[in-house]
């Protein structure tokens, strides 16, 4: 049997009928992969991605998707949802948090901290 590249996926059936094997028939993982020509890791992956509703799963899925076609670029979400931001993401965050006053709309956070003994500049 031809084994998968890492880039690769089996069909969702193939997928489903091993996690099947190993679940409701209740063979052990390793009998179940051997034939098969999957990894215990892909397939114990395929049993917890199994495990969780098929809405959800879509929407994981989707956002996993969303994540690779960036390359987990925080830049990129900024653009996608419109937001005019200069500069780099570590540079905007960290001008965010820079002090008291940069926190604005954040008053209450501020009174609160000070009354629990953090002193603010």
């Amino acid at each position: 049997m031809e084994t998968k590249t890492s880039q690769e996926r089996f069909a969702e059936e193939f997928e489903t009928e091993a996690v099947r094997q190993a679940t409701e028939q209740g063979h052990p993982v390793a009998e179940v992969k051997a034939p098969l020509g999957v990894s215990s890791y892909s397939l114990y992956a395929w049993i917890k991605r199994c495990a969780v509703p098929p809405t959800q799963r879509a929407k994981q899925d989707s956002q996993s998707d969303e994540i690779k076609q960036t390359g987990g670029r925080p830049e990129w979400h900024y653009t996608s949802q419109g937001m005019k931001v200069r500069g780099t993401w570590s540079n905007h965050s960290a001008k965010r948090i820079r002090n008291a006053d940069s926190l604005s709309g954040r008053d209450r956070l501020v009174e609160a901290l000070r009354k629990q003994g953090f002193g603010l500049r």
